[in-house]
């Protein structure tokens, strides 16, 4: 699992060890810096799936600051599919 932490803390872990009964591998880091995003998937090879939840979630902040909303959202994600197109398996 991957997050910057910007909006949300590491109990999620521990909420999503309540509900699945398993421990997933954290990493501190930005969706929105490309070459982390890539140096990830370069190290963690045997990922299955992705699910892309890394998208700013106030309404107010999306208002008052669109394009963080948008670069952390829309960014993220097409670094997503530029990793996929540089052929590092998902």
């Amino acid at each position: 699992m991957i997050d910057a932490l910007s909006n949300s803390s590491l109990r999620i872990l521990d909420s999503i060890f309540e509900i699945t009964g398993k421990r997933l591998l954290f990493e501190k880091n930005d969706m929105r810096e490309k070459q982390s995003v890539v140096d990830f998937f370069s190290r963690y090879k045997d990922i299955d799936g992705v699910i892309h939840f890394a998208a700013s979630k106030a309404v107010g902040e999306s208002v008052n600051n669109p394009l963080k909303h948008y670069e952390n959202s829309i960014h993220s994600l097409m670094y997503l599919f530029k990793i996929q197109k540089l052929n590092i398996k998902l």
